[in-house]
């Protein structure tokens, strides 16, 4: 087979390295001169580990990152709501296309190449993220992104800023208020990552002095230490971003072109999940071309045999992210007291076991066969 993979972000190096562990030979096109990390930590969950364990890399990356073991949703004052048991690896974004890249040989990476159509000769994915220039060949029809109504800004402040005990640094903390909320992560060498999210329009390129200025207005006497790290993080290195997704497609493949991770489904931040379910694609896609080189799967049923074993999964994935956001953001002063009155009062293990289907990757390669 030839197979050519479009970009090389989180989904199109999982595919990658997939292919690389499977001895099957790919060439992997990216725009940029180099890899290039859009963003600064996300949080790698325990679907995505167990699925990076498949090619055996789930090791080598929860020694890259920060295990996150607890996490909590608090009020903006600090009053914890909900604390649930968690297996996910904290981690910058570059630390991680840096583990799936060393898997790839570099004779496989061609930089600085744009591609825009697929090959007349070979297998395309198209892993070129949510405004992907291959998407429109699948689905010409398809609308614009759905805007979710809110901002979101995220920021890294280095080590020694804010002083964490080793408790501490196994510990996420998202505190929610009305119409707006606020994330701490610990990252690897005492780094801590935030994001902060409202309902509100996006600042002009220009206006990162106002903008910086807004979030303190916002979140300055929040709980302990909100108001330092905004502090700490210089206006012109908050990255802003407005929070959109995609309504599902009806189908990810045309042809020999399959659509990867954002490119076929992009999907709110709200459970971490985006990232996480790109991997998923990547290792489960990069197993489908192995079953089609052993001659265990027919190249005609390539493309429906993916998308039967992803789609529903991750159109429900998107789902309750989008559903969750809607419940994280809401406004109104009585809503958001009965919404933080049922997280207080749900036991924790319903709420984890709420999660459990979306948290435990649909292994082993039996199941995708």
């Amino acid at each position: 087979m030839n197979i050519q993979i479009i970009g090389a972000g989180i989904g199109g190096l999982a595919l990658a390295a997939t292919l690389a562990r499977l001895g099957i030979e790919f060439s992997i096109f990216e725009q940029s001169t180099g890899l290039r990390a859009t963003g600064y930590g996300l949080t790698v969950q325990k679907n995505a580990l167990q699925a990076l364990d498949c090619i055996g890399l789930g090791k080598e990356l929860r020694q890259a990152g920060q295990m996150i073991r607890h996490g909590q949703i608090v009020t903006s004052g600090g009053s914890v709501l909900t604390e649930l048991d968690a297996e996910l690896c904290a981690i910058h974004r570059g630390a991680l296309q840096a583990v799936l890249a060393s898997v790839v040989p570099e004779s496989c990476f061609h930089f600085g190449e744009r591609v825009e159509s697929p090959a007349a000769d070979a297998w395309t994915v198209a892993a070129d993220g949510v405004h992907s220039a291959l998407r429109k060949h699948v689905a010409p029809t398809d609308t614009a992104v759905r805007d979710s109504g809110c901002t979101a800004w995220r920021g890294l402040v280095p080590p020694g800023v804010v002083s964490l005990t080793e408790e501490e640094k196994s510990l996420a903390i998202e505190a929610w208020g009305r119409g707006k909320r606020f994330g701490l992560v610990p990252l690897e060498g005492g780094q801590i990552y935030w994001f902060a999210v409202t309902r509100v329009d996006p600042f002009s390129p220009g206006d990162a002095a106002r903008m910086k200025t807004y979030l303190q207005d916002q979140f300055g006497e929040w709980l302990a230490p909100i108001g330092k790290l905004l502090q700490a993080t210089p206006s012109e290195a908050i990255l802003q971003t407005r929070i959109t997704d995609r309504l599902p497609l009806a189908s990810w493949h045309k042809d020999q072109l399959i659509l990867l991770g954002d490119a076929a489904h992009p999907m709110t931040p709200n459970l971490g999940q985006g990232g996480c379910q790109a991997i998923e694609d990547g290792v489960v896609l990069g197993h489908l071309f192995a079953e089609v080189d052993a001659g265990r799967l027919s190249e005609a049923e390539l493309g429906n045999r993916f998308q039967t074993l992803r789609k529903a999964r991750v159109d429900h994935v998107g789902a309750q992210s989008y559903l969750m956001g809607r419940l994280a953001n809401v406004r109104n002063p009585l809503l958001a007291f009965l919404r933080n009155q049922t997280i207080r009062w749900t036991p924790p293990r319903i709420q984890e076991r709420s999660m459990d289907e979306i948290l435990n990757f649909p292994g082993p390669l039996a199941n995708w066969r």
